[in-house]
């Protein structure tokens, strides 16, 4: 009742003030006077007036009120309208295609096919050939124009898991591949090529070539004096407002390897000056 009454007083008291009359609030003095109300037209006058007067303030207060809960309703249905309004905007706007300088890492595991008498690497496909485990770890970084192209710079680490006995290797090389320390790959060169990508979900399909040599210029690459070792077809997601990418190997098409995982993320880097 209190807030109630709040809220009325001081439309009630801008009603008064804008309606003609309402200083009538008592009767006139010729009438209060006369004690049995003698004069009945002068009494029935004021009457009328009050009712008409009382009816104009009555009618200006539902009014204001009126505006109020209409002016609320607007407010609360309003603000799911303004939420929904940002979001489609954001939805129009959608996920960027990131662009930039990113710190790269990423592990694989894969199947190597070798030829079992010289251990030389071999098509998967070919009769006899004996199949090594191999696992690796990058770390480096790339750099990605907004067209989608990329060039990166990496080192990997690569192992081959433990080689049980086997009839197709002998154990003088099966005991070498066991005791063989990890084999450290430096200027690895990632060159990534955008296929499609959708942002509306951030979610992107590239084309990498890899080469070990040649240098990379931004997003460019120079191959002067680079090796082309392999070809991966990759799915990537974007997050993080476009500071993260995270993606995955779809296919391999070095015939070299067999089966394979790779993955990996990459990271939007800023500088001390520019977070």
């Amino acid at each position: 009742m209190k807030k109630y009454l709040a809220i009325i007083a001081p439309i009630a008291k801008q009603c008064a003030a804008a309606t003609p009359n309402f200083g009538i609030s008592r009767a006139p003095p010729n009438i209060r006077k006369q004690q049995n109300w003698v004069d009945r037209r002068a009494f029935n006058q004021f009457a009328r007036d009050w009712v008409i007067v009382m009816f104009s303030v009555e009618d200006c207060i539902m009014k204001k009120l009126l505006a109020i809960v209409v002016g609320s309703l607007a407010l609360v249905v309003g603000q799911p309208l303004i939420i929904q309004h940002w979001s489609e905007a954001t939805a129009q706007e959608g996920i960027p295609l990131p662009a930039g300088h990113f710190s790269d890492t990423r592990q694989s595991s894969m199947a190597v096919c070798v030829n079992p008498t010289i251990i030389a690497q071999e098509p998967c496909s070919t009769s006899g050939a004996a199949v090594l485990a191999e696992s690796a770890v990058d770390n480096g970084s790339a750099t990605a124009d907004s067209a989608g192209n990329a060039c990166g710079t990496i080192t990997e680490v690569d192992s081959f898991l433990l080689l049980a006995a086997s009839s197709s290797i002998s154990p003088s090389i099966v005991a070498l591949i066991n005791t063989s320390p990890s084999f450290v790959i430096t200027n690895i060169h990632p060159v990534s090529k955008l296929v499609d990508f959708d942002s509306t979900t951030g979610i992107g399909h590239r084309s990498v070539t890899v080469y070990i040599g040649g240098t990379c210029s931004g997003a460019s690459f120079d191959s002067s004096n680079a090796t082309k070792v392999n070809s991966v077809n990759q799915q990537f997601v974007v997050s993080n407002g476009g500071n993260r990418i995270d993606f995955i190997a779809t296919s391999f098409l070095n015939q070299l390897y067999g089966s394979f995982t790779d993955s990996g993320t990459e990271l939007k880097q800023t500088t001390q000056n520019n977070p």
